[in-house]
C-alpha cells in the first residue's frame, strides 16, 4: 500500500473544493442573467396625443412611462415636404415634465398647421437603455379671426 504525502492530498481536496465554488459562482451568474432577461426593453410604450392648448402649432403628449425609469426624453418633428427646414427638436430632463396617472406629459411645438406632423419622441432610462416611438400629431389650419 503506498502512502501519498499529506501535501497531495491537501492538494486534491483543495481542488475538488473549487470545483464546488466554481458551480456556485456559475448559479450566481445564472441569477444575474435572469434578472436581465425579466427586464423587457421591447414592449410597445403607449403615446396618445392629448392636445389641450389653444394654438395648433403645440400639443402634448402622454407617454405611458414611469417618470421614475426617465433620465430624459426629447421629440423631433420632421420637416414638412417641400420646405427648406430642418427637423425642430428639443429635449427635456424629468423635473420639466407634468406627470400623468400613465406616465407623463411631453409638450411638443413647432408643428406645422394644417398637416400629419410626423414625431419621433426619443426615451434615455435612467440605466441608459434607449427606446423610440414614431406618431403622428395632425393639427387644423391656423387662422386669423
Amino acid at each position: 500500500m503506498k502512502m501519498y504525502p499529506a501535501a497531495v492530498l491537501l492538494l486534491l481536496l483543495t481542488g475538488c473544493n473549487d470545483s464546488d465554488n466554481s458551480s456556485e459562482n456559475t448559479s450566481s451568474t445564472d441569477d444575474t442573467i435572469d434578472t436581465i432577461d425579466t427586464i423587457d426593453t421591447t414592449s410597445p410604450i403607449n403615446v396618445t396625443e392629448k392636445d389641450t392648448d389653444s394654438s395648433v402649432f403645440i400639443s402634448d403628449l402622454d407617454v405611458g412611462l414611469d417618470i421614475n425609469s426617465l433620465s430624459s426624453v426629447s421629440f423631433t418633428i420632421q420637416p414638412m415636404p417641400g420646405t427648406f427646414s430642418k427637423p425642430i427638436k428639443a429635449t427635456f430632463t424629468p423635473d420639466a415634465l407634468t406627470t400623468t396617472e400613465s406616465g407623463f406629459l411631453l409638450p411638443v411645438f413647432g408643428l406645422y398647421s394644417g398637416y400629419d406632423n410626423q414625431v419621433t419622441v426619443d426615451i434615455t432610462l435612467t440605466d441608459g437603455a434607449t427606446r423610440s416611438v414614431s406618431t403622428q400629431i395632425t393639427t387644423s389650419e391656423y387662422r386669423i379671426y
